[in-house]
């Protein structure tokens, strides 16, 4: 009886986001921006310059009772990684008044101020509501193997989040939170966030997100609230790549791949096998999955270099797919430790729009 393995598969996509950069001038005026993480960015390289064509600066202006102003970027802008990380940018913006970015520093109506970049993983932009247009942007990873699409509400806490405004970085663990962070959801959908940050010198003394609504101390007893914005899902990118280095040879075995609706009680779409004998090399599993996928009509997969990438074929509209785990066992139950399976290359998982069933 030949052992199998089975990966179980729920919602396959990554998510992809722009990254943030603020700054707080002598003025008091306050710069923000944001961008699309430019593609090309190689963890290799030292240092690499690439073009951003989506770059949006604004400022906010103290006293101005509109609000904050939209500027004007120049062609040309670019951004600067080390190793995969952004370090800085290039830019110039034009509009109620010019302002320069050169890496690390911003220029603005005579005045030079520090600039706060955040890569992002996922991005909440709001503003700040005490007339000034000041603009912020949350970053936070999402443990989407937490949400469960068949509950009602549940709220998870967050272990990564970064509070960008006005030319600092608030990073929960090194900055002084009040209340921790925390992803409200209902039915696998984020309904709020729960926060509460001290950012004395930001130049606000504090800012929270509790209960839907938007507080910011602007001084001792002098506060402003509004309703809180509340974080939508990223754009999503419908593919899962696996990284099949790890899997078993040498053995003959069967892989299940399980395909599952999380928004379903019956939530089973599909199950793809596969027989690998003991002679199949690494290359030969992964055509053998990237044929059976294929073969099935609800997804597309394409093999190389020891990923398997998959992809949805959508059909109609809705949501369908919730997260991703392993599960090793044979064929009767009995877990079998020599069985491995593939890695995760590339995925954040959570769902993606569409009807992946005919």
């Amino acid at each position: 009886m030949s052992p199998r393995f089975r990966p179980q598969m729920e919602s396959l996509e990554t998510r992809e986001v722009p990254a943030s950069l603020t700054a707080h001038f002598a003025n008091g005026m306050n710069g923000y921006g944001q961008f699309s993480t430019p593609a090309g960015v190689d963890p290799t390289q030292a240092s690499q310059t690439l073009a951003v064509t989506d770059l949006s600066i604004h400022v906010g202006i103290p006293g101005n009772t509109t609000g904050g102003v939209a500027l004007t970027v120049q062609p040309g802008a670019t951004a600067t990684y080390s190793y995969g990380v952004l370090v800085g940018g290039n830019a110039t913006a034009t509009g109620v008044t010019t302002v320069v970015l050169n890496q690390g520093v911003v220029t603005a109506a005579g005045y030079s101020a520090p600039v706060a970049y955040d890569p992002a993983d996922t991005q909440l932009a709001f503003q700040i509501p005490d007339g000034t247009g000041t603009m912020a942007s949350i970053s936070y990873t999402i443990p989407w193997d937490q949400v469960n699409w068949t509950q009602s509400s549940q709220a998870i806490p967050l272990t990564t989040f970064n509070l960008n405004i006005a030319g600092n970085k608030f990073t929960f663990g090194s900055s002084s939170y009040t209340t921790s962070p925390t992803l409200l959801f209902s039915n696998g959908n984020i309904s709020g966030l729960n926060f509460a940050v001290n950012t004395s010198g930001a130049p606000y003394l504090s800012i929270a997100f509790i209960n839907g609504i938007e507080t910011v101390f602007t001084g001792p007893a002098r506060s402003v609230s509004a309703p809180a914005p509340v974080p939508q899902m990223p754009a999503p990118k419908q593919d899962l790549a696996l990284n099949l280095t790890p899997i078993t040879t040498g053995k003959a075995y069967i892989i299940d791949m399980n395909f599952l609706n999380g928004n379903q009680t019956n939530n089973n779409i599909a199950t793809i096998s596969i027989e690998v004998a003991a002679t199949d090399t690494v290359d030969d599993i992964g055509n053998k999955l990237t044929a059976a996928i294929n073969q099935s009509g609800l997804f597309t997969a394409t093999y190389g270099g020891k990923i398997l990438d998959i992809k949805p074929t959508m059909n109609g509209a809705g949501r369908a797919w919730a997260w991703l785990n392993y599960q090793t066992d044979t064929i009767n139950g009995v877990a079998d430790p020599t069985l491995k399976g593939p890695s995760v290359s590339s995925a954040k998982i959570v769902e993606t729009e569409g009807n992946i069933t005919p």
